[in-house]
């Protein structure tokens, strides 16, 4: 879309959203299926549960900025769609 205008703020939005999604949907699902029905209690579930328990008591501003801070300061990304999506 050329010129200026909102329109260029709302299909932005679209886009990182679809990104996210895209992103954090197949991992939690994954996650949450192998949690209730393939997991015992070995390892790899304890660190599944430990990474959910310390995200759900982390507020989401504080660990985007982290998320940010980690990947796109560092130069692991750019300015893009794809930095505004990391979860």
């Amino acid at each position: 879309m050329a010129g200026g205008g909102v329109g260029n703020a709302i299909i932005g939005t679209f886009i990182v959203v679809a990104i996210a999604t895209v992103i954090a949907v197949p991992i939690g699902v994954l996650s949450a299926v192998y949690l209730s029905e393939f997991s015992g209690d070995n390892q790899v579930a304890r660190a599944v549960r430990f990474a959910t328990n310390l995200l759900s008591g982390i507020p989401s501003i504080i660990a985007g900025v982290f998320a940010y801070g980690a990947l796109v300061s560092s130069g692991l990304f750019g300015f893009s769609a794809i930095a505004g999506a990391l979860p």
